[in-house]
């Protein structure tokens, strides 16, 4: 059940048999809300309700109406409203709420801080898994067809990004740093789209980059994009544990990103160039000089990316711990 109502993610379930959609109710007097989302999920019988996010909190206290079967609730982020953290009422709802339910699950140390203090979610109630990315999938490979095809030459650097183009992504910053840097055999992919697009456009245009930022759109396989990439960028000024790093990572490129969430962590702690403040353009720009000029330093901090990714971030990690908590959910409710 989608609670905004946007299904397209169920396009990546068409292979699936076992998938079913279910509308949610239309919005009414927002105190009956959960009230109308317990009668929807109790039509569906299900042994256990999955939950994620804000967007999904007004299901979760529909499930607890009555206590329809044990919920798992997953914490994996905040749009740009929360950027600076958790809005109070938003956090004294989840105080309210995540102690009654069977666990809340977060991918990041700094979520599951915020989930202990802030939330007030008793150690018991809260597991972290952290995120996996398929390491057979993504790896390091190089693209030279793609490069061709989107004008980047053998010897110019490409630093590329992919995800939403949204306001918390900070993509602005990408754009004025490499104005700033000013490097002759730079260029600069976005892969993904979103509604800050035509404002990006307007600020690659503003910076006169405009012929060396590349916006590619939404696809629904980004691995050949990575492998087209000399250096993966991140801006954002929120993250929790980035899925596009890890792709990343797992690719063997080399990363540039702003200190957010868990993201120095993942990277192993590196430090300029791979981490730098959020906000600051110009140490963004002098990273992307030191890794345009130094290829053997690219070609490191790539290979150690892959290790790390491989030995702690591993697709199968991930599915065997969440594997571990359904199943010990499924099994609460059949004891009853």
């Amino acid at each position: 059940m989608a609670m905004d109502g946007n299904f397209e993610a169920s396009n990546h379930t068409r292979d699936l048999t076992n998938i079913q959609l279910c509308e949610p109710p239309k919005k009414g007097f927002s105190a009956l809300y959960p009230l109308a989302i317990h009668k929807t999920v109790k039509r569906a019988h299900p042994d256990v309700l999955i939950t994620y996010n804000w967007g999904a909190i007004e299901a979760v206290a529909g499930a607890l109406l009555g206590s329809v079967c044990p919920v798992i609730h997953h914490e994996h982020g905040f749009g740009s409203d929360e950027a600076a953290g958790p809005k109070p009422r938003r956090a004294l709802a989840r105080r309210a709420l995540l102690n009654r339910i069977y666990k809340t699950i977060v991918p990041s140390e700094t979520l599951r801080r915020i989930a202990l203090t802030q939330y007030k979610v008793r150690p018991e109630k809260l597991r972290l898994i952290r995120n996996g990315t398929d390491v057979e999938r993504f790896q390091p490979r190089r693209n030279p067809q793609l490069r061709a095809q989107l004008g980047v030459g053998d010897t110019d650097t490409l630093f590329g990004y992919v995800g939403h183009l949204r306001p918390e992504k900070n993509l602005e910053l990408l754009i004025r740093a490499l104005a700033a840097a000013k490097l002759e055999r730079a260029k600069l992919i976005l892969v993904g789209d979103g509604n800050s697009r035509e404002a990006l456009e307007s600020a690659a245009k503003n910076s006169q980059v405009e012929g060396r930022v590349i916006f590619a759109g939404k696809t629904p396989d980004a691995a050949p994009y990575y492998s087209a990439m000399d250096v993966f960028v991140l801006s954002s000024v929120t993250e929790q544990m980035p899925m596009s790093l890890l792709e990343a990572m797992a690719c063997g490129l080399p990363a540039l990103c702003t200190d957010v969430g868990d993201v120095s962590e993942m990277l192993g702690r590196p430090g300029a160039p791979a981490i730098v403040p959020s906000n600051d353009v110009d140490a963004y720009a002098s990273s992307l000089q030191a890794l345009a000029r130094d290829s053997e330093l690219r070609r490191r901090l790539g290979e150690n990316n892959r290790r790390r990714c491989v030995a702690e971030y591993s697709l199968e990690k991930m599915v065997r711990e969440y594997e571990e908590e359904y199943r010990a959910a499924y099994a609460q409710c059949a004891r009853k």
